[in-house]
């Protein structure tokens, strides 16, 4: 009875995770293992979230009646071997095991997402994107379709050029773009 007592709620280390299901080694002795059980969601119905739990990562064990066959690991505690990625009030951060970074700082306003080198960045939205304020690119630009301002696109800048045929002093144009 003092065991069932005591495993109502423990602390635990995971041992081992398969697709939804962990085992965690309960007080962190790898000797002394739950069964493989879940662990606390955030989400998980027509809105769901995914994160799969670490070996090494601590948690929570509930019991109900103390019977660690039916305990659910609750995610996630600090530990020395994995402590908090920032300890500022003013920020939200997620790290990932490839070292990316989504950090937000709600006092300066300042969302930043670092991924890692060779790293893709993919948005897809049928409907289009908006962007307001000042965008400002390092890099080349790649576009599959057409490109303008508030006066023509590009395409319109080389129908005018390609329509010219001379010049006033006798010489035609280069190349057609």
């Amino acid at each position: 009875m003092a065991r069932r007592l005591a495993n109502i709620i423990t602390l635990g280390t995971v041992n081992s995770v398969s697709g939804a299901l962990c085992r965690v080694a309960i007080g962190g002795d790898a000797g002394h293992l739950t069964p493989p059980i879940k662990w606390l969601a955030g989400r998980a119905s027509e809105m769901a979230s995914w994160s799969q739990l670490r070996v090494g990562e601590q948690v929570l064990l509930l019991s109900p009646s103390g019977d660690i066959g039916n305990a659910v690991a609750v995610p996630s505690l600090y530990s020395n071997a994995n402590p908090p990625p920032s300890t500022s009030p003013d920020e939200s951060v997620r790290t990932m095991p490839d070292g990316a970074v989504f950090r937000y700082n709600h006092n300066t306003g300042v969302l930043d997402a670092l991924l890692p080198a060779g790293a893709v960045s993919n948005i897809e939205s049928a409907g289009g994107i908006n962007l307001t304020g000042d965008l400002t690119v390092n890099g080349d630009i790649t576009s599959s379709g057409d490109i303008s301002d508030q006066v023509r696109s590009m395409q319109g800048d080389r129908d005018i050029y390609n329509s010219h045929t001379g010049h006033e002093n006798g010489n035609t144009p280069g190349a057609q773009q």
